[in-house]
């Protein structure tokens, strides 16, 4: 009986000290996590430099992603104000590739010079999150009335 607690003493001694090893692995893992994504170039490129409001517009994104995590996106206008984008589910892809993104320019964004600020959250356990923050280049956005405008000016200036 003696040897059988001796044995059963040493196993639960080994199996503790294995748990700790196993949870402190997991432990260091979590708070250490390999980057979720890399940007070949942090600044987007639009596909033009002129936009109507309204109008449908891209932007490329070259990148390496590693995980199948999908991250929190929020969008953001700015030229010295800002203004929060309509939100979308993101469509980052995992592996290496180059990957256009559709956006819209709101009708109501004021006729001036922005560029998009996109900001990703990706949680990667629930110990860590791992945020990341790129532009794209500066874009014009123009009136979508804009020959509206002409044309009721005109019809005004015709009529005096």
């Amino acid at each position: 009986m003696k040897k059988f607690w001796n044995v059963a003493m040493h196993v639960i001694g080994y199996a503790t000290i294995a748990s700790l090893v196993i949870t402190g692995v997991t432990v260091l893992i979590w708070l250490n996590p390999r980057t979720p994504i890399e940007f070949h170039d942090k600044l987007y490129q639009t596909n033009k430099l002129v936009y109507e409001q309204g109008e449908v517009a891209f932007y490329k994104v070259d990148y390496c992603k590693f995980t199948d995590i999908q991250p929190t996106v929020r969008k953001w206008y700015i030229d010295g104000l800002q203004l929060e984008a309509e939100e979308h589910e993101p469509v980052l892809f995992q592996g290496c590739r180059e990957q256009i993104v559709e956006f819209r320019i709101p009708t109501s964004l004021p006729a001036d010079e922005w560029h998009l600020r996109v900001d990703s959250t990706y949680q990667l356990n629930p110990l860590k999150t791992w945020k990341t923050t790129n532009i794209t280049n500066d874009f014009q956005v123009t009136s979508a009335h804009t020959d509206l405008l002409d044309d009721i000016k005109a019809m005004e200036e015709a009529r005096q």
